[in-house]
């Protein structure tokens, strides 16, 4: 399971970020403490996530390597997703995707999450539903 976190929480609670990497979890953070990200040029957005990725290596061996190209994350999540639909014919159930707006809002990211979108209603009973739908159904 991806657990979001960020840096500093982690590094504050060391005995939990452990025991999370030993249970086979991973981290999905980029961030050392939250800062509005979005407005900022790219190189000081990296600038300012550079000390996130040093410290998840040092506590816990292992760094977080995040998504370095469009086609790395388009290729992930359609990955994850037709996963899921393979397991569900031993294991049914329903599943919630979110793109966090940090991800999705990218300029470059767009097409993939277009492409992402696109492939779901390839796969047989697949439902793309809003908040609003679900409540309703």
């Amino acid at each position: 399971m991806g657990l979001r976190t960020l840096a500093g929480a982690a590094e504050r609670n060391l005995e939990l970020t452990r025991a999370s990497i030993a249970e086979g979890h991973e981290f999905v953070s980029y961030h050392y403490r939250w800062l509005d990200h979005l407005a900022i040029p790219e190189d000081q957005e990296r600038t300012r996530i550079r000390p996130a990725f040093q410290i998840f290596t040092s506590l816990v061996g292992i760094q977080n390597h995040g998504f370095s190209t469009a086609a790395r994350f388009t290729g992930y999540v359609i990955d994850c997703f037709d996963t899921l639909c393979a397991a569900r014919a031993h294991y049914p159930r329903r599943v919630t995707r979110a793109i966090h707006d940090r991800i999705g809002s990218r300029r470059g990211r767009v097409p993939s999450v277009v492409r992402c979108r696109k492939h779901a209603p390839s796969r047989v009973k697949v439902w793309i539903a809003t908040g609003r739908d679900i409540a309703e159904h």
